[in-house]
């Protein structure tokens, strides 16, 4: 299984176009060669550059999208804030609890953000209260079949005055 950005190549740096100091919109996904069996896929994106003192966290996840229907090969850019996509997929809870797409927006340095893509063999029976990361990849953890890693990298920009 092949996931792909397009608006970056894996391990590079994220436009601004897709972080808190640009339009903050989803990047286009993109996968390929699903594997036989797949019925529904699962994508994470979390910032895994957190210091271990910020809120107790050991990473910040930025979007979580489930039940997302194996016949379509990607998601498009700019997908907005609500609980179920057109395609039939769910947006699960995010750091904020919120149900959405949140750009890069490291506090300092340079931060690295996965998207994670996961082929399920089923599609996930999750109560919308629950569908965090965390969550979901526990209810998940028998089902998957194949996952696939992107990474991209961001650094927040300062203005002068």
């Amino acid at each position: 299984m092949i996931l792909q950005l397009l608006g970056f190549p894996d391990g590079g740096f994220m436009p601004r176009r897709y972080t808190c100091q640009g339009e903050e919109v989803s990047p286009e996904i993109e996968w390929l060669e699903l594997p036989s069996g797949t019925e529904s896929l699962v994508l994470f994106m979390y910032d895994v550059s957190i210091p271990m003192d910020f809120l107790r966290l050991t990473t910040i996840d930025h979007w979580v999208v489930y039940n997302i229907p194996p016949d379509i090969n990607g998601l498009r850019e700019g997908i907005q804030e609500e609980e179920i996509l057109e395609n039939g997929a769910v947006q699960g809870i995010r750091y904020g609890g919120k149900r959405s797409y949140m750009g890069p927006c490291p506090l300092s340095g340079t931060h690295q953000y996965v998207f994670e893509l996961y082929a399920v063999n089923r599609m996930l029976d999750i109560e919308l209260v629950e569908a965090t990361r965390k969550k979901i990849k526990e209810y998940m953890q028998d089902l998957v079949i194949e996952k696939s890693v992107y990474l991209g990298k961001y650094t927040k920009f300062r203005f002068s005055k």
